[in-house]
């Protein structure tokens, strides 16, 4: 029997496989979202005095001597006519440092869908680089883990923006989904540190490329530290750093963000929060030290591989198949479509591995 008849392996056709139905994918649920919130940007807009404005970057002190006197600025606001017209989601939804500080946390995920109106390249940029790489990284952890990385990306880009901020006090906001970007993309290199990728006219392996985003982004990051004012404006250079740095650790320690949510659902498999998706044969330390060095490393051309003897001991342990084999592929596939492949056991790549030859000689 073969496996193309089946149910998760039927494809649909037209609009509904591509952006309807329950075919759509995570990525391109997160890209619609983004672009809808772009066009909400440019249109919704509020009447709003200045000073109520300038109160998003205002500590809390002076926000509590502001407020306290919020008459009698309004009425001098309007008697002035010092009154602005603010796009409504930037002014609730950028990640400004001292918001932030605040309590309003819900910037630190709001952000990443807003994206620079005056500058259209910039939602362009990062959009083309989500379809370029989403789809790769979804197949590998699955829906819900692919959300919770991106989110989970934009979330630690967005702490890094605002510790920087209140560090040198630039209490200047942040947009954009750049540190999901930025994790995607140090995700992409660790797995396929040697696949080329094209940046603009440039063709780069990856671990390269990512190289050059954390010397382009450090250095402004540093000369700010040193008190170098003004330094990187108008673009979050430690929100790329911060990205970066959470796709690194996440793919080299192995975590599992959305393992808590299994205990609701068990036909997805119970893991606890942040166990490794894949297996891992030492510490998180050991295999980190081991990925840096196999990222920086050259290639080698040449690989030997010599023959077992007879008498050699197989180092792997056979595992038995079951016989009911064809039920067995139904549930391996089914697991691959809910949680991704980098999900199933090696027992269950066995059953695929019997499959495909039982198949080939069927």
């Amino acid at each position: 029997m073969g496996i193309y008849n089946r149910d998760y392996y039927r494809q649909s056709s037209g609009f509904s496989q591509r952006f309807g139905g329950s075919t759509m994918t995570m990525t391109q649920k997160i890209l619609i979202a983004t672009v809808i919130v772009f066009i909400l940007q440019n249109f919704l807009t509020i009447a709003m005095p200045t000073w109520r404005i300038e109160m998003n970057y205002a500590s809390r002190h002076q926000r509590a001597q502001a407020f306290a006197q919020a008459e009698e600025l309004d009425r001098d606001a309007r008697l002035t006519g010092d009154i602005r017209y603010v796009p409504v989601l930037e002014h609730w939804g950028s990640v400004i440092p001292r918001a932030v500080e605040r309590g309003e946390v819900w910037r630190l995920v709001s952000y990443a869908f807003l994206h620079s109106r005056q500058l259209p390249i910039h939602i362009i940029f990062n959009m083309m680089a989500l379809w370029s790489f989403g789809p790769l990284m979804e197949s590998m952890w699955g829906r819900r883990e692919f959300l919770g990385f991106y989110l989970g990306a934009a979330i630690v880009a967005g702490i890094a923006h605002v510790v920087l901020g209140l560090i040198v006090g630039a209490p200047a906001g942040a947009v954009g989904a750049s540190g999901s970007i930025m994790g995607l993309l140090m995700a992409f290199a660790f797995y396929y540190p040697y696949q080329p990728v094209t940046l603009f006219i440039f063709t780069m392996e990856a671990r390269f490329l990512i190289l050059l985003y954390v010397v382009w982004d450090s250095f402004p990051v540093l000369q700010m530290l040193m008190g170098r004012a003004g330094v990187g404006m108008g673009v979050a250079h430690a929100a790329h750093l911060g990205g970066l740095a959470f796709g690194y650790l996440y793919c080299a320690s192995g975590w599992k963000l959305t393992g808590w949510l299994d205990q609701w659902l068990p036909t997805r498999g119970r893991r606890s929060p942040f166990q490794p998706i894949m297996p891992r044969s030492s510490q998180s330390s050991s295999q980190i030290g081991k990925w840096w060095s196999r990222l920086f490393k050259s290639r080698p051309n040449l690989k030997v591989h010599t023959e077992p003897s007879e008498t050699e001991p197989e180092k792997r342990t056979e595992r038995a198949i079951p016989q009911n084999l064809d039920r067995r592929v139904d549930e391996v596939l089914k697991k691959i479509k809910d949680v991704g492949e980098a999900n199933i056991t090696e027992e269950e790549r066995d059953v695929l591995r019997e499959a495909a030859k039982r198949y080939r000689r069927d």
